[in-house]
């Protein structure tokens, strides 16, 4: 039975942890890694940060060293959350997510964005039980979107959300269809009854703490929250599609993972457009 167990808390330093480690270290002893989007790196930065936008690390992980520890930041700490478990999840020996990001090393409030801090790890699964719990992950994502595009109806935004939920709709098409050839079994792969249990979307989070959090933010701290998420679905697909030994099933997936990096770069521009 597919479940929710892939995802682990991510390791986490508060700003008084960071800066003590960074106290006691040289710079070139460890990375510190920005992951927001280049308007907001210019805007102000932590001295000695390394710029590579969330959606852009998986293109650009050779770009950093392994062996050494970093810390990674965003602007509240979603998109630095799971570009920690990115980094976990390209071998990285130790990787830490800044609290809170940016605003709380300035002293400034975060979002608080519930459980924001999951990663999606690899593990040794059967190809039917990753299927299933993306099929999970996807109905949560499209409920999360459909209300989100209620939510901002009246606004740009609520078109974009109306066009993802219709996207992670096809998505679970794909999927129920990738599940019939795998088992040889016709149907959804989860009952719907199974899925609402879970009470789970892309990230690993609970849905239902999702659309809590979610009444009265901006859109901008919801575009945020959904650019992480879409991360952690994008490394799930990759990761899982590259394992694959049957070609047409990977090819299947790593398809989806090129549509979840096609929401992502869309969430982003967007988040950049609402920040300006």
């Amino acid at each position: 039975m597919a479940d929710s167990s892939l995802f682990r808390e991510t390791p986490t330093w508060t700003v008084e942890q960071a800066r003590a480690f960074m106290n006691e270290h040289k710079p070139e002893e460890y990375i510190l890694l920005d992951v927001r989007q280049p308007e907001e790196y210019e805007a102000g930065h932590l001295p000695g940060s390394i710029l590579i936008p969330v959606g852009e690390l998986h293109q650009r992980l050779d770009e950093l060293d392994r062996s050494r520890p970093a810390i990674v930041y965003c602007r509240a700490g979603v998109r630095g959350a799971n570009g920690t478990g990115v980094l976990l999840n390209a071998g990285f020996e130790e990787a830490w997510n800044l609290q809170g990001g940016i605003l709380a090393w300035e002293g400034k409030v975060a979002t608080g964005a519930p459980e924001a801090g999951m990663w999606w790890f690899e593990a040794a699964r059967d190809p039917v039980d990753y299927v299933s719990l993306a099929w999970i992950l996807e109905e949560g994502a499209k409920i999360f979107y459909g209300r989100m595009a209620d939510q901002f109806s009246s606004q740009e935004t609520g078109s974009l959300f109306r066009t993802l939920a219709e996207d992670e709709a096809h998505h679970k098409d794909t999927l129920r269809n990738l599940y019939g050839a795998l088992t040889g079994r016709a149907g959804d792969p989860v009952s719907p009854e199974e899925t609402a249990v879970h009470d789970t979307m892309e990230g690993g989070v609970s849905l239902s703490k999702v659309l809590s959090w979610a009444e009265g933010q901006q859109a901008l701290d919801v575009l945020e929250f959904a650019v992480a998420m879409e991360v952690n679905s994008h490394d799930l697909y990759l990761k899982v599609g590259q394992r694959l030994e049957d070609e047409k099933s990977r090819a299947i997936l790593l398809t989806l993972a090129q549509e979840e990096k096609a929401h992502l770069d869309r969430l982003t521009e967007a988040f950049v457009r609402q920040k300006g």
